[in-house]
């Protein structure tokens, strides 16, 4: 999951060619859905009725300072009680513990916070870490979520989405905190 990518931005969805090859690639081997809808416009319940297949009113993740409860089962305590692998590697370091988002997972990125890390690591690096969990499996099946922040603020252009976008000179342009 990309956490507040927007989908008019990326080639799929008739946002700018070029600026997505690597999604638009994904999408050209796969099937794009036009009309999926999140079912809140916040981080954690989001992830919670994706982990659930509940909605927000069911699982009672209503905003990020809520926590997914024991009782309700995720696809990961599912998928491990049936013989597969699971792991989650997060962007943003609270994500899994905070939220509880981590129920079922056998392998996480982050199980608390210490004080020497920022909130947020960059997508490298959490890929990096998927791959290196990826690399060290057996036979089993596996199931991996993998959530990446780089989208979210501060919103500022790097030189590659520069030299895409050209002359960008829409919302934020100069950036954000």
């Amino acid at each position: 999951t990309l956490d507040t990518l927007r989908a008019d931005r990326l080639g799929p969805w008739d946002g700018p060619e070029g600026l997505s090859p690597r999604i638009d690639g994904i999408a050209a081997k796969g099937t794009v859905f036009g009309h999926a809808v999140a079912p809140t416009g916040t981080t954690y319940p989001t992830h919670a009725s994706i982990l659930t297949g509940l909605y927000p009113r069911i699982h009672g993740v209503r905003s990020n300072r809520h926590t997914l409860p024991d009782a309700l089962p995720t696809v990961a305590e599912r998928l491990t009680d049936v013989g597969y692998e699971t792991g989650a590697f997060v962007s943003f370091r609270q994500m899994l513990y905070r939220g509880h988002l981590d129920q079922g997972f056998e392998s996480v990125s982050d199980t608390a916070h210490q004080k020497d890390q920022t909130l947020f690591r960059d997508g490298a690096e959490t890929t990096a870490m998927a791959i290196e969990w990826l690399a060290g499996l057996g036979a089993d099946p596996a199931f991996l979520w993998m959530h990446l922040y780089d989208p979210h603020g501060p919103y500022r252009l790097n030189d590659w989405s520069r030299e895409r976008l050209g002359d960008y000179d829409g919302m934020l342009k100069d950036g954000a905190t």
